[in-house]
């Protein structure tokens, strides 16, 4: 399993009190680089190395070997399902399938926008349209590397937040595992804060002396024009539409950010677990 399901479950263990940040297997293994050896977040998925797949030097047994000897302190062997959810697995996939047959890969997709804004702190200096480039890289990677995934589930954040119960049912059927009750609260608002941030982002642009080309073109189609009034409108939010229309920022990185990560109907690949 790679990158979160969306709750805990006492039968599906993840690592927890582990002392490693975010309490992510990338930081608790000698077996393959992290992400912050490939330029860290933000910025990890444009290094061609960071890119793993069965063809890799390192997918050999050894390497398995002595990724499951170094995250075993780690996890309750006698659960049915084992948990790693660290955010580089994105483009690891192939690799850690390679490594560990019958794996299967849960991938929470979130709207670019909220994943740039969220990340910023993480990634000082870093323009938050380098970092919608980010996720269109990770993503794009994934997409390209999935049809040789057995096993693989892709969900939306927004759609977890909407109906919790109904996405849990659909990762639980695909785990092959009983359903439980959700242990927590979820706020359906999850996404508020952050497009508030990105519709004044599109309104008045990243910074003026920004040296990043695709954050001058934000700036300089900050507001749109109406027609024939003269007047100014504040840009609108494109995953509002599912990404089906952009208005206020006519780009064609917004325009790939809001077509790559509009909700689709897709199957799950890979029969059901027996």
């Amino acid at each position: 399993m790679t990158r979160p399901t969306p709750t805990a479950r006492s039968d599906i263990p993840g690592f927890s009190n582990t002392g490693a940040p975010e309490d992510e297997g990338q930081h608790l293994q000698n077996a393959y680089r992290t992400a912050r050896q490939h330029g860290g977040p933000g910025r990890f998925g444009f290094d061609p190395a960071a890119h793993l797949t069965e063809s890799s030097p390192l997918a050999t047994r050894g390497a398995a070997e002595r990724l499951f000897r170094e995250w075993r302190p780690h996890w309750d062997l006698d659960k049915p399902w084992l948990l790693e959810k660290s955010p580089p697995n994105l483009v690891r996939t192939r690799f850690l399938q390679a490594l560990f047959p019958g794996a299967r890969f849960v991938v929470l997709m979130r709207h670019p926008a909220a994943v740039a804004l969220a990340t910023v702190k993480m990634a000082a200096g870093t323009p938050v349209p380098r970092l919608i480039e980010h996720w269109l890289a990770c993503h794009e990677r994934f997409e390209a590397d999935r049809p040789h995934l057995e096993y693989a589930l892709v969900v939306r954040y927004e759609s977890f937040i909407a109906e919790p119960d109904a996405l849990l049912l659909q990762v639980y059927d695909f785990l092959g595992v009983a359903p439980c009750r959700l242990q927590q609260d979820i706020d359906p608002h999850g996404n508020r804060r952050y497009l508030e941030r990105w519709n004044a982002f599109l309104r008045d642009g990243c910074r003026p002396d920004c040296p990043f080309p695709a954050c001058r073109r934000l700036g300089r189609a900050r507001a749109a024009r109406t027609p024939g009034t003269g007047k100014t409108k504040a840009a609108s939010n494109p995953w509002d539409r599912g990404g089906r229309e952009l208005r206020g920022a006519d780009t064609p990185l917004l325009e790939r950010a809001c077509r790559a990560a509009a909700p689709r109907t897709r199957r799950p690949r890979g029969p059901p677990p027996q």
